[in-house]
């Protein structure tokens, strides 16, 4: 027996049931129920008034069941969990004291949110007739919205109801990384020296024991950059040899925010913009322009080879690999013919990174902001861009991996800092003796190429150790894996070029006292 014959059967008291449950946190599809009546209603089974009037009802009465629990039992179950204080209860306090009107009736319309935010703000004490009243002015404005959609789209409504779940799931998805970068911003959002001082800092301490303070932004570069060259190069390396995860992994994300192209809301066509590769361009110029208006001619110029760079690296690969654009792709918003890898997230990790970078000679809270801010951006983009069909989520990852990496490779040959710790290790290690070089540089070089080379088929699956050595390119075997270790390999041959280079000026005859 489906929805439909459910309704028939029990009418208007099932639809408030059904979405009561769901407003008290109990698994039912609350909104699935409104839809199927108001479209009943449509064919001349049942009056959308009463349907409307039954869902906000039960929405109305089952938040307010919710809301009087958890004012009640919720504050004594929280405080059993360890990590959460009076002072952390105090923060969510302030902030539905604050906010809390305006979340009571946004997260009505979020699939999931809707079935807990009535108890959260029950257990942070939000006032109960500043609740009861926004509460009634959301349920009835869900119900109304969400019903008069299911009675005029009612022929379609299958359609409808994807499209519902799945925009529901982008902002799910947006609000969650917004929530996660501001929860960071905020609990970094000190002075540096008061957030080394904190739990979140304190490996900012073991930085300032080993390192200057001036060096700590280096080493920060440095990190970007094996960390999104290692992403990078792993997700190359699942596309070209086809590994199963790779498919496993963009099915579930697809299933997820899988959309067709019947429509697609105004509010996503305005977040796509902030990933569009003429708009990105147009930010990159202004910003140049204004620049060379203001004597940073220096920068100017490389504001203009930061997108150039990005967009050839994107589009060049692309080319490489030619990754079909899913078949469910928008068609205005095709950017290109291929998608791995997402051209719009690899530009706009390079386009706002790079904007953030101008804040970094800055307070410590202006860089922060500018980089909370940069980070939201760039992996709004990268939703939307799954969301439209513009690629898969290893052609998202590998773009924003791509991104952070030539933006790590910019800021690190741009950063005075860097600049200047060359100098010094340059002074230090003339200063070195021959032996001493070697030693040093055989210490370094020879681990890493070796573990390059040979640790990659060691930590693949067994079964596939038969066909690993087989796979190789321009003649090398095992290389594309050798390319998932390709910060440690490019390590490895600056070594070796060294090592050539003191071979020139008689530094290797130490080599023998070493054996």
């Amino acid at each position: 027996m489906n929805w439909q014959q459910l309704f028939q059967q029990f009418g208007f008291p099932l639809v408030a049931l059904g979405i009561g449950l769901e407003s008290m946190g109990i698994p039912a599809p609350g909104e699935t129920i409104l839809l199927v009546a108001a479209a009943a209603a449509a064919a001349g089974n049942g009056n959308i008034v009463w349907v409307i009037v039954a869902a906000a009802a039960g929405a109305i009465i089952g938040d307010n069941v919710a809301f009087t629990l958890g004012r009640r039992y919720g504050r004594s179950l929280i405080a059993r969990i360890p990590f959460v204080d009076d002072q952390k209860l105090s923060h969510s306090e302030a902030f539905f004291v604050k906010h809390g009107s305006k979340t009571v009736i946004i997260a009505r319309f979020i699939p999931v949110v809707r079935s807990v935010v009535a108890y959260i703000a029950g257990i942070n004490q939000m006032d109960h007739w500043t609740f009861t009243a926004y509460n009634l002015f959301g349920g009835i404005l869900w119900a109304t919205t969400i019903g008069t959609l299911g009675f005029v789209f009612g022929k379609n409504l299958h359609l409808l109801e994807l499209w519902l779940r799945r925009a529901g799931g982008v902002w799910v998805a947006i609000l969650l990384v917004g929530g996660l970068l501001l929860w960071g911003n905020h609990r970094w959002h000190l002075s540096e020296h008061a957030f080394r001082l904190s739990r979140t800092g304190s490996i900012f301490s073991a930085w300032h024991r080993l390192l200057k303070h001036q060096r700590q932004r280096l080493l920060v570069n440095l990190i970007l950059l094996l960390v999104s060259g290692w992403i990078a190069g792993v997700l190359i390396d699942d596309w070209v040899e086809k590994e199963p995860e790779l498919y496993e992994r963009d099915i579930l994300v697809t299933a997820w925010l899988h959309i067709g192209a019947e429509e697609v809301s105004p509010w996503v066509e305005l977040l796509a913009w902030l990933g569009d590769i003429r708009f990105l361009t147009a930010v990159s110029l202004a910003t140049a322009g204004w620049l060379w208006f203001k004597g940073r001619r220096r920068f100017s110029l490389l504001t203009l080879f930061n997108i150039a760079g990005a967009l050839a690296l994107g589009l060049g690969l692309q080319y490489l690999f030619k990754r079909p654009l899913p078949i469910f792709a928008e068609p205005q918003w095709r950017i290109s013919a291929y998608a791995f890898p997402h051209l719009p997230s690899l530009v706009a990790v390079a386009t706002y990174g790079w904007l953030a970078l101008f804040w970094r000679s800055r307070s410590w809270k202006a860089w922060l902001n500018s980089a909370t801010l940069a980070s939201f951006l760039s992996l709004t983009v990268a939703i939307i861009g799954l969301y439209l069909g513009q690629g898969k989520a290893t052609d998202v990852l590998a773009g924003l991996a791509l991104g952070f990496l030539w933006l790590g490779i910019l800021a690190t040959l741009t950063d005075e800092t860097a600049v200047n710790t060359v100098h010094q290790v340059r002074s230090r290690a003339n200063d070195l003796l021959p032996r001493q070089r070697l030693h040093l540089l055989l210490a370094l070089t020879v681990p890493v190429l070796i573990l390059t080379f040979i640790e990659p088929p060691l930590a693949q699956d067994p079964s596939y150790h038969h066909f690993a050595d087989q796979r190789t390119f321009l003649g090398i075997p095992n290389f594309w894996n050798v390319i998932s270790n390709i910060p440690f390999l490019l390590f490895g041959v600056m070594g070796l070029a060294l090592l050539a280079y003191f071979f020139r000026r008689g530094g290797l005859p130490a080599f023998s006292t070493l054996a």
